[in-house]
């Protein structure tokens, strides 16, 4: 990976909360990507899904948004730390789905 482009990554993911001053120095390149999303960003991600995407489910009640949202949080477990950030700021479900592959 070229040296710019990681380095921007990290700032971009420390920026965004997803990774602490004390993270960075343990970070290699091949890690960036891994599933070793934060429970904060998970949080922040699925949060965002259930506003953006459970809310378009006619009926949807208290239940299927707890069941989303501890679905979600399972999920994002393995996901690659740009899909998490990518989830947490799209504006609406189309979205999610077509630029960051929910």
């Amino acid at each position: 990976m070229n040296k710019k482009i990681f380095v921007m990554i990290l700032g971009l993911l420390f920026l965004s909360g997803c990774l602490t001053k004390g993270e960075v120095k343990n970070v290699l390149p091949a890690e960036v990507s891994t599933k070793e999303s934060s429970n904060e960003c998970c949080q922040k991600a699925c949060d965002n899904y259930v506003d953006r995407c459970l809310n378009l489910v006619p009926n949807a009640d208290h239940v299927m948004f707890e069941e989303g949202q501890k679905s979600c949080l399972t999920e994002c477990a393995d996901w690659a730390n740009e899909k998490v950030e990518c989830i947490s700021v799209k504006n609406d479900c189309p979205s999610m789905t077509t630029e960051c592959e929910l």
